[in-house]
């Protein structure tokens, strides 16, 4: 078996490169934890890095199309490596998520303090001839 890499949103053996997203002990309580990873295209890359767990329910009778999936237990050779990584993302996901969250209540409390401080407008003072000096900006 080959040595398989995982990273971020990708894994890889060094010839193969597949796109994945990772999920972590999604299954109902009392099973045991797993990794998951979902293909994110359709080409057959994960397959060819897991060809024994490899799992697609493609069905093209009713238009159902599967990217694949592979499912990863403790006891797999590849299981520890893949949680890494997938802990990994997860808090990098959470810190970017994290991040523009204070970005956008740092923005919206630059508008609401800018809202706060602005000064009134003032009337216009009647013109001379008794027409609003707007008037002419309407016409």
């Amino acid at each position: 078996m080959t040595t398989v890499r995982f990273f971020d949103h990708y894994c890889t053996d060094g010839t193969t490169k597949a796109r994945i997203h990772y999920s972590l002990d999604n299954r109902a309580p009392g099973r045991p934890p797993c990794v998951t990873m979902y293909a994110q295209d359709y080409s057959d890359a994960l397959g060819v890095l897991f060809p024994g767990d490899y799992v697609n329910r493609t069905e093209l009778q009713s238009d159902y199309f599967d990217k694949g999936s592979v499912n990863l237990e403790p006891g797999h050779p590849s299981y520890e490596a893949a949680r890494a990584a997938a802990l990994l993302a997860d808090a990098r996901r959470r810190n970017r998520i994290a991040k523009r969250d204070q970005k956008r209540v740092a923005k919206r409390e630059a508008r609401l303090a800018a809202w706060r401080s602005r000064t009134p407008v003032k009337p216009l003072a009647p013109s001379s001839a008794g027409v609003n000096e707007t008037a002419h900006y309407m016409a």
